[in-house]
C-alpha cells in the first residue's frame, strides 16, 4: 500500500525471503495455487484485496544462491506451474524469473531455464537477474552483463523479453565494514555512471538493492539523504531534460555524462558523474556475520561457477575535471542563467555556483577530482 501510495509501481517477487524455508514446497500445484490466489487478492479484490495493477511478477530470488535447495529440474517445474496459475489470472501480467546470484554463470539457472522455457512453450515475459561490483568495482559491469544476456534471450527463443536487472549496487555486503562506502559519495559517484551506461544499454528495467532506510539503503531512520540519495535525486532531474543531447569526450571507465534539454527549450542539462575504481582495489568477499552464519543454509561454493571477468584495459587520463562546451543553444542570443550542483565527499547536491550567460554556446571548465559528481542547469532568462 505504501508503494502504491508514492505513485511507484509495485514489482512482486514470488519466492523466499532470508531466513525462510529453502526447500521445495511439498505440493507443487497447492504452491500455484496460493500465488493465483495472492495475484487475485491483489489484482481483482478477492478476499477483501485490492486493485493495485501489479504487472511484474517475478519468480523467486537467485536459486543459484541462498534461497533455494532443490535442483534445477524441479524449480522448472514449480515455475512451470507458477507461471500458467498467474496466466490464469490475467493473461496479460508479465511473468519471468530468476533473479539470478550469478548471471555471468549458466549453472541451469541461465540457459537450462531459458531453454526450458522455450521448449515447453512457457510464459516467459522477462528474465532477471542480480549483480554487485564487489568483485570489481567496474560501474560497466551491468552493462557487460546485460549485452550478453540479451544475446542468450534473442538466440534462445525470447526475443521479445524484456531484460530486467533486478538488484545492483557497489557491494551487497551490509555488515559494517561496507557501511561508509555503501552511503557516501564513492557509491553516489558509482551509481551516477551505472545510472548513465544504463541509458544506452539493452537493460529494460533496473531495481536499485535498496531505496529504504537500511544498511545499504538510501536513508538513515530520521529520512536523512545519504549521498546516494542525492544521487538518484540528481538523475531525477534529467526527467525534467527529456530530449536527449549527443555528449563527446566521456568513457566506460567511471566518467560518464548525459545531457538533454526540456520539451519548451528553455532549460538545458548536463549531469557529469566521475567515479574511479579505488588505487590498487582488491575483490571483497564479506564475512558473514556469525549469528546470521548459524542460521543460514550452507554456502554455495562460488569457486565453481564462473564470474565476469574484471576488464584489463582500464586507465585514467586527465579525470580530475572538465571541460564543457555546449554548442547551438536553443535559444540562440538570448540570456541564460547557469546553476552547478555538487555531490562530493563534502558536499550534498549543493550548488556552488550560479552566474549568467549569453550567446548560443557555452564553455565551462572545472575541477572535478573522483569521487563526484555534477548537475549542471541552463535556463533561458
Amino acid at each position: 500500500a505504501a508503494i502504491k501510495a508514492s505513485g511507484a509501481d509495485i514489482y512482486y517477487r514470488v519466492g523466499r525471503s532470508w531466513g525462510a524455508n529453502i526447500n521445495p514446497p511439498a505440493d507443487f500445484d497447492k504452491f500455484a495455487s496460493v500465488v493465483k490466489h495472492i495475484a487475485m487478492h491483489y489484482n481483482q479484490g478477492w478476499a477483501n484485496g485490492f486493485h493495485y495493477g501489479i504487472r511484474y511478477w517475478e519468480f523467486w530470488n537467485e536459486p543459484d544462491g541462498l534461497f533455494w535447495s532443490g535442483t534445477p529440474q524441479q524449480f522448472y517445474s514449480l515455475y512451470e506451474k507458477t507461471a500458467l496459475a498467474l496466466k490464469s489470472v490475467d493473461p496479460t501480467l508479465k511473468v519471468g524469473g530468476d533473479a539470478k546470484a550469478l548471471p555471468a554463470d549458466d549453472s541451469g539457472y541461465r540457459e537450462g531455464f531459458i531453454d526450458y522455457c522455450a521448449a515447453h512453450k512457457l510464459p516467459l515475459d522477462f528474465y532477471s537477474w542480480h549483480t554487485y561490483a564487489d568483485g570489481t568495482a567496474d560501474p560497466y559491469d551491468a552493462v557487460r552483463l546485460a549485452k550478453e544476456i540479451r544475446g542468450i534471450l534473442d538466440t534462445h527463443g525470447f526475443p521479445k523479453a524484456e531484460n530486467i536487472l533486478s538488484e545492483w549496487n557497489l557491494t551487497p555486503d551490509f555488515t559494517d565494514y561496507e557501511k561508509a562506502r555503501l552511503q557516501g559519495a564513492d557509491n553516489a559517484a558509482y551509481i551516477g555512471a551505472v545510472l548513465s551506461y544504463f541509458q544506452d544499454a539493452p537493460i529494460d528495467h533496473a531495481q536499485f538493492y535498496r531505496g529504504d532506510a537500511a544498511w545499504m539503503g538510501l536513508f538513515d531512520l530520521q529520512g536523512q539523504y545519504f549521498k546516494t540519495a542525492y544521487m538518484f535525486q540528481a538523475m531525477g532531474k534529467m526527467q525534467d531534460t527529456p530530449q536527449r543531447f549527443a555528449v563527446e569526450g566521456t568513457d566506460t571507465f567511471g566518467f560518464a555524462t548525459i545531457a538533454g534539454r526540456s520539451a519548451d527549450g528553455n532549460t538545458v542539462q548536463i549531469l557529469i558523474s566521475n567515479y574511479a575504481i579505488p588505487a590498487g582495489f582488491k575483490p571483497h568477499i564479506m564475512q558473514m556475520p556469525p549469528e546470521l552464519l548459524k542460521a543460514s543454509p550452507p554456502q554455495p561454493d562460488s569457486s565453481k561457477m564462473k564470474l565476469l571477468s574484471p576488464r584489463t584495459d582500464i586507465v585514467y587520463r586527465e579525470n580530475a575535471g572538465y571541460d564543457l562546451t555546449v554548442k547551438n543553444l536553443p535559444w540562440g542570443a538570448t540570456a541564460f542563467s547557469i546553476k552547478r550542483y555538487r555531490i562530493s565527499k563534502t558536499q550534498n547536491f549543493d550548488l556552488v555556483e550560479e552566474k549568467s550567460g549569453a550567446g548560443g554556446s557555452l564553455k565551462l571548465s572545472n575541477p572535478l577530482a573522483p569521487d563526484a559528481v555534477e548537475l549542471i542547469v541552463l535556463q533561458r532568462r
